[in-house]
């Protein structure tokens, strides 16, 4: 038995008097190497005397082949790797690699102390809340029906009324939290779209805790960094769409579930289950996290003996049960029109929970791995843009991380990022397309991947720096100048990185998709008949929104007028609603714009009040008939 660390400290966290210790309690790191059978080169775990494949001898003198006795500055601990001894066989010289691999990428961590590590953190997060509310009423521009149908609920929870269970199913608790913002600010889009940003917001810290609880600490910064500019979860954070708070109640609950396992509290199991619960009333979506965390929590109870007999992962599954008793009821007892039914209607289709839907999984799933190369599927209801889930130069890290992660695989925190990445991919195999959306939470760990494909090179170049200074000057300057060098380049590539999600995200808020889907135009003519008050009747021509809508009753409450188009209740000419009754304004948009020349030949005397023009197209025109009151004995023709 050789500890990895001759302190008896963890090399991943700091955590001291592990001396005799296996594994790290706080962070799962390795903390004593297994042994390496001198005769065939399996792995065995320190305490065996015999090797578990051949049966021969564990000599105390082999032992101590792992990450310990591969410590060489630069690239030494590579080359020794692959100038292997002739005795070495297959398994050794993985097992040694495996060894090698680990060690270099957690022996080298900055772990930073406490008071640094808060404040980066929360440096950070301060730096995500401005990005998610600097302007957040005009960017992205317009309005959503979505988010003024949450909006409304939101109003009525304010109100006292009662919400119905769909509502509940839906998106409760996000509705609960923007009824808050509404208490507290005014009835406009910014404050409305105000608890997408805060909930976005609350997104950095817990991510963080989550990676930081598996990964060193340069993984989770790194990790953190990437959320706070990730044109996905910036986008998600700046609409009033519900997708943020089951991302952050997901993560919640599986940083949860780790802590309490790994410190056997039962009261952060119960905790656990909580959270995992509520995230039901999130978003309708959540029900696929809720039931591949349960897939998992099982499939791991079966294949691990001591997990089962511990109480803690059944707290979690039980608790979670009670918590969310009412949704479920509701789901089991009309899934058929309630699950199934919604995806139908909804998508068309039921997917992976169709007969022939199982056999598109594989594919399904392959499609959602490279969607760090391809675009994904964009537009839908948040106008999301088709580019790759990552550029092109961090695709390489995320490849990198990935072969990482899978050389690694022993190791339990790689096998619960793969699961955790499973879990995230769930919706988009079930519902597939819309991917910006749905595959929110297996973006979050595609960035952990990214991050881990980072540290290996950060990694490598300070071992590099380390290597060649040693000899030259004191371990102490060689070591800061090695850290200096990985933190420049961690740098550059945030940068990069920021720089291409910045782009990205200009590129959706000016697409032509965003214009259609947020009714652009229409919140251009509502804004400006907002500015005539209830002083002037108004007859509305629009192909995309109505007049009694939404967007109209946010904007321009008190106006007063009528649907003159054919889509929404009119004729579609000038002299739908009949008979003019004062001081009238005809506003044209979309399709109805040619409308305006009839109205000019048929009134000589009408004036053009507002037009707007939007990259060299007109948006809306808006013409006042100064009529004073002519009365309600008028033929459906002009005097």
């Amino acid at each position: 038995m050789s500890p990895s660390n001759d302190s008896g400290n963890c090399y991943s966290c700091g955590t001291a008097n592990l001396s005799h210790h296996k594994f790290c309690h706080y962070c799962g790191a390795n903390i004593v190497d297994d042994q390496l059978c001198p005769h065939c080169g399996t792995a065995n775990s320190a305490e065996h005397r015999f090797c578990v494949n051949c049966g021969g001898t564990l000599s105390c003198s082999e032992s101590g082949g792992g990450t310990s006795g591969l410590r060489r500055p630069g690239l030494t601990t590579i080359a020794r790797v692959l100038q292997l001894r002739p005795a070495l066989t297959v398994s050794r010289a993985l097992a040694e690699a495996q060894n090698s691999l680990g060690s270099m990428l957690d022996r080298h961590d900055s772990a930073a102390p406490g008071v640094v590590e808060i404040s980066l953190v929360a440096a950070l997060t301060i730096i995500a809340l401005v990005v998610r509310v600097w302007n957040l009423g005009e960017v992205p521009y317009g309005t959503h029906g979505d988010e003024l149908v949450l909006a409304e609920d939101a109003q009525r929870l304010l109100d006292g009324t009662r919400l119905d269970t769909w509502v509940w199913a839906k998106a409760m608790i996000y509705v609960g939290w923007m009824a808050l913002m509404l208490r507290i600010g005014e009835t406009d889009i910014a404050t409305i779209r105000l608890a997408s940003a805060t909930l976005g917001t609350a997104i950095i810290p817990v991510g963080y805790l989550l990676v930081r609880s598996l990964f060193p600490f340069r993984v989770a910064i790194l990790s953190a960094a990437m959320l706070v500019v990730s044109l996905w979860f910036v986008l998600q954070s700046r609409i009033a769409f519900p997708m943020v708070s089951a991302i952050l109640f997901a993560m919640l609950a599986m940083y949860l579930s780790i802590l309490a396992v790994r410190h056997r509290r039962w009261w952060l199991a119960a905790l656990a289950g909580i959270v995992l619960g509520l995230g039901l009333y999130t978003y309708k979506l959540f029900l696929i996290y809720f039931v591949g965390f349960w897939g998992a929590s099982i499939l791991a109870l079966l294949i691990n003996p001591e997990l089962r007999r511990q109480k803690y992962v059944w707290i979690i599954l039980g608790v979670s049960v009670l918590t969310s008793l009412r949704l479920l009821t509701h789901y089991i007892t009309d899934f058929d029109s309630v699950v199934l039914g919604n995806l139908r209607d909804e998508y068309g289709r039921g997917s992976a929970l169709s007969p022939e839907g199982w056999l598109e999984i594989p594919g399904l799933a392959l499609h959602a791995i490279l969607l760090v190369n391809n675009p994904v599927s964009g537009g839908s209801i948040d106008a999301a843009p088709r580019v790759p889930i990552v550029p092109l130069i961090p695709a390489v890290f995320f490849w990198l991380g990935l072969a990482v992660t899978v050389i690694l695989m022993k190791q339990r925190r790689y096998q619960l990022l793969l699961v955790g990445w499973l879990i995230g991919m769930l919706p988009i195999l079930v519902v597939p397309g819309s991917e910006g959306r749905r595959y929110l939470f297996g973006i979050f760990f595609v960035l952990v991947i990214v991050s881990i494909g980072l540290n290996a090179i950060l990694s490598l170049l300070i071992e590099t720096v380390r290597g060649e200074l040693s000899s030259r000057t004191n371990q102490g300057i060689a070591r800061r100048v090695g850290y200096g060098a990985a933190s420049v380049l961690a740098t550059i590539f945030i940068s990069l990185f920021s720089l291409s999600s910045f782009l990205d995200f200009n590129y959706w808020r000016n697409s032509g998709e965003l214009r259609w889907f947020f009714s652009q135009d229409s919140i251009h003519a509502f804004e400006f008949i907002q500015t005539l008050g209830d002083e002037s009747d108004i007859r509305y021509y629009s192909a995309r929104v109505p007049f009694d809508s939404r967007e109209r009753r946010l904007i321009a409450p008190v106006a007063v007028g009528l649907d003159g188009g054919n889509h929404h209740g009119g004729d579609g000419t000038i002299w739908s609603g009949g008979a003019l009754r004062g001081s009238t304004v005809f506003v044209f948009i979309d399709e109805y714009l040619p409308l305006a020349a009839e109205l000019e030949a048929a009134w000589p005397g009408v004036q053009k009040v507002a037009e707007h023009i939007r990259d060299g197209e007109t948006v809306y025109l808006a013409y006042l008939i100064p009529y004073p009151d002519i009365g309600d004995t008028s033929a459906t023709r002009p005097p």
